[in-house]
């Protein structure tokens, strides 16, 4: 059986902080820069946790897993409700299990190592290895690690590149990444999902227009 090629993906997090003991929350905001304060946790796997994980192929629609219930006024089919990070977790790596190569945006800066470490502590086994060699495009391509030439060069935001070369900023609809924990707590739960989508949907273009400089950069990456 032939691997579908690309799965390109977005993660969304959200705080763990209140439920912490104190000893945790101790030790993560202790030190310069300290690893996770109240207003950082959600960007620490060890005081957040994942909210929900947008995906697509190269073609079709872009699909979004939810840790959480579904609200009795959603009703997009697109997204998919599994009730907790547990599920949402299990349900991402029988997904990732099934193409060659990830595709994200600082995915293996941020939404990687977030995802092993929150699998580690819900004990989800994983079906692949998220953060192979770096240099090789082969099985993950960070579009971020694309444009920076390996970090070579100072990071843009998503938002900042989609405008740059034309493509519609997935902040465009009046929503940030910096609301999405706002949105959690006031259980907006469809808004982040579309929030997420719409993230997910803007690296295809993006892949493309990146694909000859990647092909350069990685001649045996199969891209």
């Amino acid at each position: 059986m032939i691997r579908p090629e690309n799965l390109f993906f977005d993660v969304e997090t959200v705080s763990v902080w209140d439920a912490l003991d104190d000893e945790r929350r101790a030790y993560l905001s202790n030190g310069s820069p300290a690893i996770a304060t109240a207003d950082t946790a959600a960007l620490s796997p060890f005081a957040g946790r994942v909210a929900c994980i947008g995906w697509a192929e190269e073609q079709g629609f872009v699909r979004v897993i939810v840790a959480a219930r579904q609200p009795v006024e959603a009703t997009n089919s697109l997204i998919e409700w599994v009730g907790d990070e547990r599920a949402l977790l299990e349900r991402w790596w029988s997904i990732a299990a099934r193409y060659r190569r990830i595709i994200g945006w600082n995915s293996r800066g941020f939404d990687a190592p977030f995802l092993r470490t929150r699998s580690i502590i819900a004990n989800v086994p994983p079906t692949r290895n998220l953060l192979p060699y770096r240099y090789s495009f082969a099985e993950h391509c960070d579009l971020l690690e694309v444009v920076t030439a390996f970090g070579n060069t100072r990071r843009v935001s998503l938002d900042c590149m989609c405008r740059s070369v034309g493509i519609e900023s997935p902040k465009a609809a009046g929503v940030a990444g910096n609301q999405v924990e706002q949105l959690w707590r006031e259980e907006r739960l469809v808004e982040i999902a579309e929030y997420c989508a719409r993230d997910v949907a803007v690296l295809r273009p993006l892949f493309e227009r990146l694909r000859p400089e990647a092909r350069l950069m990685d001649p045996k990456g199969g891209l």
